[in-house]
Formats: C-alpha cells, sequence, structure tokens
C-alpha cells in the first residue's frame, strides 16, 4: 500500500474497505455530465500515459519486465482496475493479492489539482503497487495473515520505488542528514503504511518488527541490481537487468 493511504483490516477483502461506503460507488451527474464515468476515463488515460514509451518512468518499465519475466505479466486492462473508492480517505490505490490486481481509486486521482501532480502520484503509485505484485508473484506474500511479509515488501516498495529519491524529500533529509535520510525515509513509510494495514498493533510492536525484518528486506533489491537513489540510477540498473541474461547458457 502507498504512504499517504488508509487501509483497516477488513476480513481479507481490500475491496470492502477501499468501497465501504455504499453510496460513493453510485453516479454522480453534474452539469448532464456522468462525473463517475469520466474520472474512471481520466485515470485509465493517465495510467496508459504512465505506462507509455513516450512517458515511461525506469522504475515502472523495470518492474513491468520484472513481472513478465517472472511469469506475471501485467495486462493493464485487465490487472489494474479503477474504481470508485471510499471518499472519506485519502487512498490512492493499493494492490488486491487476491485479484491480482493494483487497484486505482478514480475519484481521489480527480482530486489532484495538477496535470503535472497526478502524472507524478500515478508513477509513484505504480510504482510502489508493482513492487508488491512483484513479490507476490515471486514469493506468494501473503499480506493479510503473515505481519513479516507485510512489513518486508512495505520496506522494499517504499525504498525501490523513488518514493524516498532525495529529490522528493529535500526538506526531511536537511532535517536528518544526508547520510541517512534514505533508510529513515523508508522506515517511515514502511512503518506508516503497516499500521495502517494492521491499527491493532501498538507502536512499539510494529517498530519491533520492523528493526527485525529491515535489514535483510531493505538490502534485497531484486530486480534491481542495486538501491535506485536517483532516476539515473533506476535507468542503468533497468538498463542492466535488460541485458542480464544475455550470454547466459541455456
Amino acid at each position: 500500500m502507498a504512504e499517504g493511504s488508509s487501509e483497516e483490516s477488513s476480513g481479507n477483502n481490500l475491496r470492502d474497505f477501499m468501497q465501504k461506503d455504499v453510496e460513493s460507488r453510485r453516479s454522480y451527474m453534474w452539469y448532464g455530465k456522468d462525473i463517475k464515468a469520466e474520472n474512471k476515463k481520466n485515470t485509465r488515460a493517465l495510467v496508459n500515459k504512465v505506462l507509455s514509451y513516450e512517458h515511461s518512468s525506469p522504475f515502472v518499465n523495470m518492474l513491468m519486465l520484472a513481472m513478465a519475466n517472472s511469469g506475471c505479466a501485467v495486462n493493464p486492462d485487465t490487472h489494474i482496475a479503477i474504481e470508485e473508492c471510499y471518499p472519506n480517505t485519502n487512498v490512492l490505490g493499493a494492490f488486491d493479492p487476491s485479484n491480482n490486481q493494483i487497484v486505482l481509486c478514480q475519484n481521489q486521482f480527480a482530486k489532484l489539482y495538477t496535470k503535472r501532480g497526478r502524472y507524478l502520484s500515478m508513477t509513484y503509485l505504480l510504482s510502489h503497487e508493482l513492487i508488491h505484485a512483484f513479490d507476490h508473484c515471486r514469493a506468494k506474500s501473503d499480506v493479510y495473515n503473515n505481519p513479516t511479509h507485510l512489513m518486508c515488501t512495505e520496506v522494499r516498495a517504499a525504498a525501490l520505488s523513488g518514493q524516498c529519491m532525495l529529490q522528493y524529500n529535500k526538506i526531511d533529509a536537511s532535517l536528518s542528514g544526508l547520510r541517512d535520510y534514505h533508510k529513515q525515509c523508508v522506515r517511515k513509510y514502511a512503518l506508516l503504511s503497516f499500521r495502517a494495514m494492521f491499527p491493532q498493533w501498538i507502536d512499539s510492536e510494529a517498530s519491533a518488527l520492523l528493526d527485525k525484518v529491515f535489514p535483510s528486506c531493505y538490502n534485497d533489491h531484486e530486480p534491481f541490481d542495486r538501491m535506485p537513489l536517483t532516476i539515473k540510477q533506476a535507468e542503468l540498473s533497468y538498463k542492466a537487468y535488460q541485458t542480464r541474461h544475455r550470454y547466459s547458457v541455456k
């Protein structure tokens, strides 16, 4: 789950939480326009833009290729669902392992004010949720029932999605010091996401679990060959991944 969203444990049914308000799912009309349909159309167009070659992100490119190479190729029309979500939360989207889908909240993206903001949010969100999808594909992570699995994939999603790049966290980095800002950023967002999924956990227990899994999960860079601290490093890692098996003997 991406940071900035609020997600509660819901009997292993992600949709129940994201769409728990029935009224939020009805079509709203405004001057003869179906706002729900318009939001869905705009969100799908934004997904297609982020996935297009012209506007591609090395983070998204890497993960889409890695998913395909792992036998879990992502078909945007099938595996990226666009739905109306609970309006009184700031959820933008989440990965639903029970349906092998990334779920995007059309009404929440409609609230973002600028085209640039919507594009960057979608790029970051897809990267984040694709990490969860990749972990589920390669290791069958059970995020609903295994807190260790959830904490580990949240650490990896925060670390490998570009969420904690310096260019997005200059204020936090200046306050905490450049040397350790990335690890501190990853810890912060992983803990926030975990506590949103398991709100019944007290702070000390969640922090203890984070301490336990952090070294191994933070240093697990797959499918990247390095920690992508910048867009340039992500690009280099993507190029390296494309040629990783060029000389392998079958």
